[in-house]
């Protein structure tokens, strides 16, 4: 009985992190877009009450009615997120990317948030926060719940993206660095960042400056 009563007291990952984002005072506009928001339920609840504006995108319109429902004061696009990410003219200063863990989309075009980069710095502000999932490594007990993580065309994608040798091993260092070039890359720099377990998934949230 106590310990659900803890597990029902402990904020999740999400809250926890955006509560270290907002006290950190490194954002100010609280603007926030999710990218991929199926049916907001997920952890954008989560985050949004401490928002000033949400939007939300979600390619499936089997979603929206839920999507409208969990977040009624959010603006929501039935949208593809990479076609939409390279079309919008606005910028927020919270986005979240809640991608798959592997390989999705039609014909299995995408791959993890690879491919949203480096659109996505045109829609950031000057000092905000990306929050993406990373996946590390992966345990046998993962692959035998999730058999599709880690295949061939995943690991060869991680292997670019990531420039590692080890796509199925990534230090954080090799992690966070990764992001890092990105950004310089794109004319941003990586100011800090904060880890936050979920399972074998981590919410890695990037604090970038424009330069």
């Amino acid at each position: 009985m106590i310990s659900k009563l803890l597990k029902v007291l402990k904020p999740s990952p999400m809250k926890s992190l955006v509560k270290q984002v907002l006290k950190s005072g490194f954002i100010n506009q609280y603007k926030a877009l999710e990218l991929f928001a199926r049916e907001g339920n997920w952890h954008t609840t989560d985050y949004a009450r401490y928002m000033k504006s949400v939007e939300a995108w979600e390619i499936d319109p089997a979603y929206e009615a839920n999507l409208r429902k969990n977040l009624p004061l959010a603006k929501i696009k039935i949208t593809d997120t990479f076609k939409e990410i390279r079309l919008v003219q606005e910028k927020y200063d919270f986005v979240v990317s809640d991608n798959s863990m592997s390989l999705y989309g039609n014909n299995d075009q995408y791959c993890e948030h690879f491919m949203l980069f480096p659109d996505v710095f045109r829609i950031l502000m000057d000092h905000s926060v990306l929050v993406v999932n990373v996946i590390p490594k992966v345990y046998p007990e993962n692959k035998v719940k999730y058999p599709y993580l880690f295949n061939p065309k995943q690991c060869e994608l991680r292997k670019e993206f990531y420039k590692t040798e080890t796509p199925e091993d990534i230090s954080w260092e090799q992690l966070i660095g990764a992001y890092s070039d990105y950004a310089s890359q794109n004319g941003f720099r990586v100011e800090k960042t904060i880890i936050k377990k979920r399972n074998f998934v981590y919410y890695l949230a990037l604090f970038l400056k424009k330069e």
